[in-house]
């Protein structure tokens, strides 16, 4: 590989800031449930111990004076520690909430931000001399559609098993990532090319790029727990920041498609 080519800025940093900013928002779910169950608790001892308070004494015997009191102080510290736990559950909460839309607020302005490349010269480049569709393997496809199944009806059931509080916290949590889920794997399949021919690409979505607007090919490179680096996605960049994506394990026909993406040129940044 040519080490002279430019890296650009990773694309994904929208997409990764608005994940990790959801994620934060389900993490503050639960702080901001239990504050809102202590604020119950800490109401309920404040009227207990008023109402104690408000009882005559008249009628009491020394005993029940005693006992009156004893009941007094004890609830009077129940409602303290749920005060407490309340507003450190809220604290908790809103610090979450607040990082969630600190990561959001980020991800907006990167969005904003593409990646631009030069345009290549399309009598450099090596026109396929057939069609080369790019064939997926089906068993993603299942297993997103098992993962879907299995977490839905997860929700269903604890749903249609009684509507607790807790039951619906966890639907939430479970419903928040799954819609995460979800959208990371329209959206991998919308970006993801479909197909070559002489005129383009056709993308997942549908949308097609002639090679009059080919900006190269960018290798995107991670780091595995091992830490040792794989090529994690493979992108046709084009004109205004436009991109196809090749997924290299995803791939069924992956020579035919890789000898043909080894033959384009690589993708150079536009200087600044």
């Amino acid at each position: 590989m040519n080490q002279n080519i430019k890296r650009a800025e990773r694309p994904d940093k929208s997409l990764f800031m608005t994940m990790m900013g959801v994620i934060f928002l389900i993490f503050a779910v639960a702080p901001a449930y239990w504050a809102y169950y202590n604020f119950g608790l800490h109401r309920g001892q404040v009227a207990f111990v008023s109402e104690l308070q408000a009882s005559s004494e008249q009628f009491l015997t020394p005993n029940e004076r005693k006992e009156r009191i004893n009941r007094i102080s004890f609830n009077s510290s129940m409602a303290n520690r749920y005060r407490r736990e309340m507003l450190l559950s809220a604290a908790g909460s809103f610090v979450l909430f607040g990082i969630a839309l600190l990561l959001f607020r980020k991800a907006l302005k990167a969005r904003k931000i593409k990646p631009q490349y030069e345009l290549i010269d399309w009598r450099t480049i090596p026109m396929p001399t057939s069609r080369i569709e790019v064939r997926q393997k089906r068993i993603y496809d299942v297993l997103s559609a098992f993962v879907v199944i299995f977490f839905g009806g997860m929700i269903l059931l604890m749903l249609t098993n009684g509507i607790r509080n807790a039951s619906v916290i966890l639907s939430v949590l479970i419903l928040a990532s799954l819609s995460v889920f979800c959208f990371l794997q329209l959206r991998a399949k919308r970006q993801t090319l479909r197909l070559f021919d002489a005129s383009g690409i056709t993308r997942g979505d549908g949308r097609q790029f002639s090679w009059n607007e080919f900006c190269g090919v960018v290798t995107r490179i991670d780091i595995n727990y091992a830490r040792e680096q794989y090529v994690w996605r493979i992108e046709l960049a084009f004109a205004n920041g436009e991109a196809a994506w090749i997924i290299p394990h995803r791939i069924k026909n992956a020579e035919d498609v890789f000898n043909y993406v080894a033959a384009l040129p690589r993708a150079f940044l536009k200087d600044s």
